[in-house]
């Protein structure tokens, strides 16, 4: 929760740590509120149409499926950067790209490649 620029309170929800050790996502939620918090002004949510998550413990590469979307939302983001120290490696693959942070030399790098298109889109003439 924040106030902006414009005095408006925001709020984020996001998927938090669950007491059985499982990294959630799979939804988010941003809210707008006037200044006075009276009056919803905006909201943007995103809901995948449940929760789904990785049990920390045993450090592995984990995928983040959120091919229904054309770019990592900021949830996605948030969960990489979150629980970073608990996986290997987290990707993040969208219909059109895959992402991931990396470590090199103690600082973070962010890596946003689009996805080879023309190979689905061979696929899907084959299959015409």
């Amino acid at each position: 929760m924040r106030k902006n620029v414009n005095n408006e309170i925001e709020v984020w929800i996001l998927p938090a740590f669950q007491p059985n050790g499982t990294a959630v996502f799979g939804g988010e939620f941003h809210y707008v509120f006037s200044s006075t918090g009276n009056e919803l002004i905006s909201k943007d949510n995103y809901y995948q149409g449940n929760f789904r998550g990785f049990k920390v413990g045993e450090p592995r590469e984990i995928w983040l499926d959120f091919r229904d979307v054309e770019k990592p939302t900021l949830g996605a983001i948030f969960f990489v950067w979150y629980y970073k120290k608990f996986f290997t490696k987290i990707n993040i693959e969208t219909s059109k790209n895959m992402s991931t942070l990396f470590e090199s030399e103690g600082e973070h790098n962010w890596v946003h490649v689009q996805k080879n298109l023309s190979k689905k889109k061979k696929r899907e003439n084959r299959k015409k």
